[in-house]
């Protein structure tokens, strides 16, 4: 036996001597406690530990022993748990699976048409919880550092009935169990005993009753969950007996673990909920009535389905994804952007690591579409930002003390933008130019609005606002707004300016279909709010590599063909909501199928 089966050996002589004296009692244990060591055990030490299973627990013969084993280690080389540090195991899976999980591997769309499948499952709008839900989960799969984990945590937080589950369990119909783990309530104990362990997984919790702040000292649950999620390795150390004398044995779970729960309250225990994105379900009256619509749908037989291939593909796909370091080149100009107004609260730092793995999970995610340096790491795109910013950028300007608290349509978009001028505002609103410099002078005196030049800085003195304003290049922006660049002022690349290609290809669309009843109160026409938009660069004139040249004419050409067919009523290409036909072709079927 060589000398890193020695501790495996000492820890099988305590746990076997911990076993209750009666067979039927001890299987449980004998299955996940005992089992997993013996899986790199040679035959000769196996049949030795066998044989004193058996006189620990009186058994009726050797063979029944030995069958309980085989079958708990049958069961754990089926869970895909492994011991690779790099890769998440995937079982085997027929051609047409592999070859359609190829295809949504390449693709530059990918996660845009992930949000697309769960609203193809029945989701009303959500688009930003869904995409949320799906960039925390897939964080599961970045590497253990140095520090701890990365890994991303959510909570939605709402209403009995608002729509927080729903969106979830139909998020995870795109991955496997190998990628999630599901409890509804337990002890941290609880935690050790779970088949194939959490590493490289998403733990979801389906309601944080247990996690709930009450007032009292830490919760045991919570804290082992806080742990896992931010060390990225749990243990637990109890006392048991070798040779009828006390002994330290030490139980581990290893992560990396990302973090998924819902919940009634509004918050968690505090130190696990200050570690935790914050979201809460659309309760607008128009989100209930689509919700009733579509319940009408269901009900009447009219509803499309998504085919249980493409759900196998894209459990395939991310089964399939390589746990690896990533290098963001441009994390230091997203830090110059965030502190270029002076002093930061203190929840800057946990917010902008956030970013960063949120920026990390989206490279792996598009791994077969990044390049590597020589250190094998992968090479994060301005594309892999673009996605992070539009679900990240709201939340991110709160945890600076920048709540989006105001009512006033007008002032919402001024915040989604960034800055804009008042005659593009006019043309968002389709409220005339004299009535908004009007509103404008009020908002101005009243100190929630200031007028800012294309880099974002005040104007010296009256005179040289003035000029500006003739000039058409005064900009209106939120007092004291402090917030991440968009894609277009961290890059100067004009295809991320609002109407650029870029922007309009890569904008996930998470405002269509939400209405806030309040905020849109006094708006004279339908508000659409894109992502990014008439923002200033803080390089002028610096060009930059955005993408691959493969990246590049594959967007284009699936934008123009994906615009060309969405315009018409021919479904050749694209069927139900542009799901690609070409997914289509590789499984020989029709796609969505309507009852």
């Amino acid at each position: 036996m060589n000398d890193n089966q020695q501790p495996e050996t000492s820890e099988l002589d305590i746990l076997i001597d911990q076993l209750p004296e009666q067979f039927p009692a001890a299987v449980e244990s004998i299955k996940h406690d005992i089992a997993p060591h013996l899986i790199e055990c040679n035959p000769g030490l196996r049949d030795h530990f066998i044989k004193l299973i058996k006189k620990r627990t009186h058994a009726a013969s050797i063979k029944s022993v030995a069958m309980l084993i085989d079958e708990a280690i049958k069961e754990i080389n089926g869970s895909g748990s492994g011991d690779n540090e790099n890769a998440i195991e995937s079982a085997p899976e027929d051609p047409e699976i592999i070859d359609a999980a190829d295809q949504i591997a390449n693709d530059p769309l990918l996660f845009k048409n992930k949000i697309d499948i769960v609203n193809q499952l029945g989701v009303i709008n959500e688009r930003k919880n869904i995409g949320l839900y799906q960039l925390v989960i897939d964080s599961r799969v970045l590497p253990l550092g140095s520090a701890g984990s990365d890994a991303l945590a959510i909570k939605n937080s709402g209403h009995y009935g608002a729509g927080k589950s729903f969106p979830l369990f139909s998020c995870l119909k795109l991955y496997s169990e190998r990628a999630h783990h599901l409890i509804s309530s337990g002890s941290e104990k609880s935690l050790y005993s779970i088949e194939g362990g959490l590493k490289h997984k998403a733990l979801i919790l389906a309601e944080a009753l247990t996690l709930e702040s009450n007032g009292r000292k830490d919760n045991e649950l919570a804290y082992a969950i806080r742990t896992l999620v931010s060390e990225g390795c749990l243990k637990y150390q109890t006392t048991g007996y070798k040779n009828k004398r006390p002994v330290a044995v030490i139980k581990q779970i290893a992560g990396p673990t990302s973090l998924v729960t819902t919940t009634i309250r509004g918050k968690l225990e505090d130190q696990l909920d200050d570690r935790m994105i914050t979201v809460h379900p659309n309760t607008s009256t128009m989100q209930t009535r689509d919700i009733i619509e579509k319940t009408a749908q269901t009900v009447s037989g009219t509803q499309t389905r998504v085919d249980d291939k493409i759900l196998r593909a894209y459990q395939h796909f991310h089964d399939s994804l390589v746990s690896a370091d990533v290098v963001i080149p441009f994390a230091s100009d997203i830090a110059s952007f965030v502190s270029r107004n002076g002093s930061l609260p203190l929840s800057a730092r946990r917010s902008f690591k956030r970013v960063m793995s949120g920026i990390r999970t989206m490279t792996l995610l598009y791994q077969k579409q990044r390049h590597r340096d020589e250190q094998g790491r992968f090479i994060a795109d301005y594309l892999d930002y673009a996605i992070v910013y539009q679900l990240l950028e709201e939340s991110f300007a709160e945890s600076l003390g920048e709540v989006k608290r105001h009512t006033d349509g007008r002032i919402r978009i001024i915040e989604s933008e960034g800055m804009i001028t008042p005659r593009a505002l006019s043309e968002k609103t389709g409220v005339s130019v004299a009535a908004i410099s009007q509103w404008t002078r009020q908002q101005v005196d009243k100190g929630v609005l200031r007028w800012c030049d294309e880099l974002g800085e005040m104007f010296e003195d009256e005179n040289m606002l003035e000029k500006a304003k003739r000039s058409g290049k005064a900009y209106l922006c939120v007092t004291g707004n402090k917030s991440l660049p968009s894609p277009y002022q961290l890059t100067g690349d004009p295809r991320w300016n609002r109407g650029g290609e870029f922007y309009a290809a890569y904008d996930l669309q998470l405002d269509a279909g939400h209405d806030d009843d309040q905020a849109s109160a006094g708006i004279e026409s339908h508000i659409e709010i894109p992502f990014c938009g008439d923002d200033i660069p803080i390089k002028q004139g610096e060009a930059v590599k955005v993408l691959s040249i493969k990246s590049h004419d594959q967007v284009l050409k699936m934008t123009d063909e994906s615009l060309k067919n969405q315009k018409s009523d021919d479904f050749d290409e694209f069927l139900g909501e542009g799901l690609p036909r070409k997914f289509c072709r590789a499984f020989n079927f029709d796609g969505l199928i309507t009852f």
